[in-house]
């Protein structure tokens, strides 16, 4: 069954983040760890957690991941930095469960993105929603304004 597929604008505003690297078989211990470290900082979550990374970066042993956590607050400690707004005019959006064909969903959205000419960047943008112990990840990538010739 195919995705849906749409075009959408997204921002977000006031964050802490975050860069690190790890392979992506700790990927979910990176995700459930940062989450933690937002309350033992003093500062609290009040949107879904996002989480930026490379495509082309998953064969590689270790990838390197920015951790985007929406505060109530602008972050004044050392282990994360402030980001006061991340915005994308232009991205592919669907929505699917973490663990169901992330990377076919990935591969669908690519295909139809080359389908229709349309350039995109090399970077995929995971919403992370937990729905009681199961987490749902809106994917996003994030397109240029020019169509490819």
């Amino acid at each position: 069954m195919a995705n849906t597929l749409d075009e959408v604008a997204f921002e977000m505003h006031n964050l802490a983040h975050k860069q690190l690297e790890t392979s992506y078989t700790e990927f979910m211990t990176l995700l459930s760890v940062t989450e933690q470290l937002v309350y033992d900082q003093g500062f609290y979550k009040n949107g879904p957690t996002m989480i930026a990374l490379k495509p082309t970066e998953f064969e590689q042993e270790k990838q390197t991941y920015d951790v985007y956590i929406p505060v109530n607050e602008s972050v004044t400690n050392g282990t994360f930095e402030n980001v006061d707004e991340l915005k994308y005019d232009r991205a592919l959006h669907t929505r699917v469960p973490f663990d169901e064909g992330l990377q076919a969903t990935l591969d669908e959205m690519k295909d139809y993105l080359k389908s229709a000419g349309v350039v995109y960047q090399d970077q995929l943008l995971l919403v992370m929603t937990q729905v009681y112990e199961e987490y749902w990840v809106d994917l996003l990538i994030p397109m240029t304004e020019k169509v490819a010739e």
